[in-house]
């Protein structure tokens, strides 16, 4: 209905045609634009964070991220082609924006994360390979209704997963900005607006115009202090951390520990609790007790005025 829809005078609509007409006024999604937060500096100065986040290659998603223009985002998003991930298109993986082509894919956003995509080499196997890989060769043929009973999975694919294996980032980040110009049921807001921003002027450092304001950020990310206080327990013993295996008594003794402090502490809590309810209690029934008192005077006194009535009327 057009109550989903406002009219974007503003935004363009550019037509990837020969004649590279512009079309104004065209009734567009109501679209929002989440505008991401930073990392506090306290966060990003534990050395473990940062050397997590910046291996992964996510840093410039977290720290000193570029300003984002709300309006530039919507017109960016508006103007991607439904078909811009065709590769039998003319305009394949181009978005055509104030006159500008910019180029937009998983490599484009992967090199403007600084990201290497040279362990990132796709391999084509059958389904029947790929059964025989995660059940170390128990299934030989992949399930004709396609699930493979849990029992039969190898752990060691559990372990992939909690490490820190390379991860297509662009592909991922691609994927959910195409979201946003292929379907208008797509309500979540715009995410990645800064980068799209930043992968925008990069290419095209002057396509700013005088109307486009740099958007508020909220305050930035704290992390809670008990995460940067040892001792902890790593999440996940991966191949390469043998000390799992040779201390597991040790970190079972610094669980239970952990676990009697917090029981402590929750103790300690629930006296305290315990205590407000009591003090609650009583501020109440004192009050219940005056408002008893009240009444009854009042009664008294409504007593002592009937009777006073009756003896002037006896008079």
């Amino acid at each position: 209905s057009d109550s989903d829809y406002e009219e974007e005078v503003e935004v363009t609509k550019v037509v990837a045609s020969s004649s590279r007409k512009n079309v104004r006024g065209r009734k567009v999604p109501l679209m929002r634009v989440a505008v991401e937060r930073e990392l506090s500096e306290e966060a990003l100065e534990v050395v473990s964070i940062r050397r997590l986040i910046k291996r992964a290659g996510l840093i410039k998603t977290v720290s000193n991220i570029g300003n984002c223009y709300e309006k530039l985002v919507k017109e960016f998003v508006v103007n991607i082609p439904e078909d811009c991930d065709d590769p039998d298109n003319e305009d394949f993986l181009k978005v055509f924006v104030r006159g500008k082509c910019v180029n937009f894919s998983p490599a484009e956003i992967n090199k403007y994360l600084g990201r290497s995509e040279g362990n990132e080499t796709e391999v084509d196997i059958t389904d029947n390979d790929l059964a025989k890989a995660i059940t170390a060769g128990q299934v030989k043929q992949w399930p004709r209704d396609g699930q493979l009973p849990s029992s039969k999975l190898s752990a060691k694919f559990i372990d992939i997963v909690g490490s820190e294996i390379q991860h297509d980032f662009g592909s991922y980040i691609f994927d959910q900005t195409l979201k946003h110009a292929k379907s208008l049921a797509v309500k979540m807001p715009i995410a990645f607006s800064s980068l799209l921003c930043g992968i925008i002027l990069d290419q095209h450092p002057h396509i700013l115009q005088s109307s486009d304001i740099p958007s508020g950020r909220k305050a930035k990310l704290i992390l809670h202090s008990r995460l940067f206080e040892p001792p902890h327990v790593d999440d996940l013993a991966t191949a390469s951390t043998k000390k799992h295996v040779s201390t597991s008594s040790m970190d079972r003794k610094t669980v239970i520990a952990e676990i009697k402090a917090t029981c402590r502490a929750l103790d300690e809590r629930k006296l305290k609790l315990e205590n407000v309810i009591q003090a609650l209690e009583a501020e109440e029934a004192d009050v219940e007790e005056e408002s008893e008192e009240e009444e009854a005077s009042s009664d008294a006194e409504d007593s002592a005025k009937v009777s006073e009535s009756d003896e002037s009327l006896d008079f």
